[in-house]
């Protein structure tokens, strides 16, 4: 009865869930070009706006204030991705969570003993912070790819400059014929401008929306630059260089750790396996010779 009663409540919270993804109203394009554009997430239909607040509040209720926050930072982080959003993975946290504590009690009472314990216990937090997992996996990966492609795409702005383009039309070139996360970043903060926001917040936006100390620093000293009245030119020039030497000396370190994390598999996989080799035929023959076979 008791895992018919679970199983009950997990199947009405699932059909809510989905009821509320199909009954919303869906974002228009203009209402989704709009929000692209000025990055709001709540310039959206009336209904879809409802549905969203509805989801939202509801999963709020069942997760921490820190990890809210952790979510929506992740969110942002991953660039916004397609199908996502913070109240369908608040809303996913709780669901199968309950799911997992739904498989978890079913395996202790049908099979018992120490893996129904373990599953019990394992299976709750395995899908609670399963969205979790995944979203932040996505944002650090965009997080990567943008620290990679960065002293390239300084590079392109380098030249650009140097031939008599402004540093805004730089950035709108190297946005518009770039590839990836670095060169959406790039075309999002030249709308921002477009659209009447001062280029400091623009600036700022942008090293609010991702977590690369690189793109960081390089903001920065374009901010200070402009105060100051230095070129834009060298200080492109200069980060562009000092941002080579960095990724290189990443690539340098990543080949460093190859040997450390070969070890693990090398002791569990490959040397238990030469030991038997070797001491095998050693053990049978003093085993044979104890028992005189």
């Amino acid at each position: 009865m008791l895992i018919f009663g679970v199983t009950l409540v997990v199947a009405s919270l699932i059909a809510l869930y989905y009821a509320l993804d199909i009954f919303g109203e869906k974002e228009t394009v203009a209402a989704q070009r709009l929000r692209e554009a000025t990055a709001d997430d709540h310039v959206v239909g009336g209904s879809a706006k409802l549905t969203e607040d509805v989801k939202e509040s509801f999963a709020r209720r069942f997760t921490p204030v820190g990890m809210i926050e952790k979510a929506e930072r992740n969110y942002m982080l991953a660039g916004r991705p397609d199908g996502w959003s913070v109240s369908k993975i608040l809303s996913s946290k709780v669901i199968f969570g309950v799911v997992g504590l739904v498989i978890g009690l079913f395996m202790y009472t049908t099979k018992g003993g120490a893996m129904g314990g373990i599953l019990l216990f394992v299976a709750p937090l395995a899908g609670y912070f399963g969205p979790d997992i995944l979203i932040n996996g996505q944002a650090k990966r965009r997080q990567e790819d943008i620290q990679y492609a960065l002293p390239d795409m300084l590079d392109q702005i380098t030249i650009s400059i140097e031939s008599g383009t402004s540093f805004e039309n730089a950035l709108t070139r190297s946005g518009q014929t770039g590839d990836g996360p670095l060169a959406d970043e790039i075309v999002r903060t030249v709308q921002d401008i477009g659209l009447g926001v001062p280029r400091r917040d623009a600036y700022e936006a942008l090293i609010a929306r991702n977590d690369v100390d690189e793109l960081r620093k390089f903001v920065r000293a374009i901010i200070q630059g402009e105060e100051f009245g230095v070129p834009v030119s060298e200080i492109v020039r200069d980060q562009a260089k000092e941002m080579r030497v960095s990724r290189r000396l990443r690539a340098e370190g990543k080949a460093n750790q190859v040997p450390v994390k070969m070890l693990i598999p090398l002791m569990f996989t490959i040397l238990p396996v030469l030991f038997m080799i070797v001491i095998g035929p050693a053990i049978i023959t003093a085993v044979s010779q104890m028992t005189g076979n």
